[in-house]
């Protein structure tokens, strides 16, 4: 089927999706935002490698906040399927809800349970569905099979920035350390936000 796809997938950029890669299968990604010190900038805007390079000056991240999600769905026509990373990471999802809201009934929301690259996957999924026309029941239909496959598990260096942001309750901090635990997590609609024992 030819042209653009009737249901047009829109996520944020916590997807782990390169810009080649969502413009060819034709993702709309809306960019959260970075800061280091003072200096606020979008999610793509700086190499990676200096980002890492001036971790040193302070770096936090925040999701698109809602008016973000309103100016890509404006320039989005037709049927948008949103594919949020899960709630349990970040409050993003709200952000595009009250978006999603506003937007009517053209645009539907999905919480996948999932993040980074187990996202990307469920976003891809999708996508094929949309680019050979199918329905907004059929495209969430493909994006929902491609959830229940997915299981992200992630080794983390420290469990200090988990910490730090909230990520992981400061009591289950010290009994995966009492417990000699793995710092490993995984993400997904079954497990919501797992330390994995050793």
């Amino acid at each position: 089927m030819g042209g653009r796809p009737v249901v047009t997938i829109v996520t944020d950029s916590s997807a782990a999706l390169d810009a080649a890669t969502a413009a060819a299968h034709g993702v709309v990604v809306v960019p959260g935002r970075i800061t280091i010190g003072d200096e606020v900038y979008r999610d793509g805007e700086l190499p990676l490698e200096e980002v890492i390079a001036r971790y040193g000056e302070g770096v936090t991240t925040a999701g698109p906040g809602p008016g973000d999600f309103v100016r890509a769905l404006g320039e989005t026509p037709g049927e948008v399927l949103m594919l949020s990373l899960t709630h349990h990471l970040s409050s993003s999802i709200d952000s595009a809800r009250v978006a999603a809201a506003e937007a009517g009934p053209r645009v539907r929301l999905v919480d996948t349970g999932t993040a980074a690259g187990g996202l990307a996957l469920v976003v891809l999924h999708a996508a094929a569905a949309a680019r050979v026309g199918g329905t907004m029941d059929e495209v969430e239909q493909a994006a929902r099979r491609a959830m229940a496959g997915v299981r992200l598990v992630v080794q983390v260096g420290t469990r200090y920035f988990l910490l730090a942001g909230g990520r992981l309750p400061a009591s289950v901090g010290r009994v995966g350390t009492r417990l000699g635990m793995r710092r490993m997590v995984e993400v997904s609609r079954a497990a919501g936000w797992n330390m994995m024992p050793a």
